[in-house]
């Protein structure tokens, strides 16, 4: 009783910090499953946007100031959404289990700026900051992710930056998402392609 206490203290204690960062209408819902990590965050900036009458779990991460998440209405949201861009989810939209959405590729293509990379984060680790205190994003590509209204993605679906997710889309549970999917369509496989129009 006393840990069940302390634990819904403790909660409300984080959702309290994290406040001034989001943008929530009151009929969502913030499941005990959501976290938000926005290590440099600017104080009252709003980072992630919530409509109405949506479930929210997952881990939302912004690493960077400038990223934004913005949730539509009637959504269900569960996985990992790595932002330093823009992740833009729509209406009636289902999220599986163990989904990522990466707006960005996280590394630099050029092995020697990697190798930079790895060093600044030993260097800020060891220093106690945050690994990626002295990350430099502008040589990390990155690029919008927008899904669509009436979208269902399926459990374990990774969605790589740049991508459209059409309306009346469903990405079948396991695909590896690296392109448009057109409306009405459902798609699967690693790289996921066309399975059937639904239309």
């Amino acid at each position: 009783m006393i840990l069940d206490f302390y634990k819904k203290y403790k909660r409300r204690k984080y959702l309290k910090s994290i406040n001034q960062y989001i943008e929530m209408d009151k009929s969502s819902i913030i499941t005990e499953d959501f976290r938000l990590s926005i290590p440099f965050a600017i104080k009252n900036k709003k980072y992630l946007f919530i409509g109405k009458d949506n479930i929210i779990l997952g881990n939302f991460q912004i690493n960077n100031q400038e990223g934004i998440i913005k949730i539509g209405n009637n959504t269900q949201t569960n996985g990992d959404f790595i932002c330093v861009h823009k992740i833009e989810i729509g209406d009636n939209v289902f999220i599986g289990w163990g989904t990522t959405l990466f707006d960005n590729d996280s590394h630099p293509i050029e092995y020697k700026l990697r190798q930079l990379d790895m060093e600044n984060q030993l260097k800020d680790l060891r220093s106690g900051k945050s690994f990626i205190e002295n990350k430099n994003w502008s040589v990390v590509s990155s690029a919008p992710i927008l899904i669509k209204n009436n979208v269902w993605i399926g459990m374990n679906v990774i969605i790589l930056k740049g991508v459209t997710i059409g309306e009346g889309a469903i990405v079948a549970a396991g695909s590896v998402v690296t392109k448009d999917v057109p409306d009405w369509t459902l798609v699967g496989g690693n790289p996921a392609k066309i399975i059937k129009n639904l239309k």
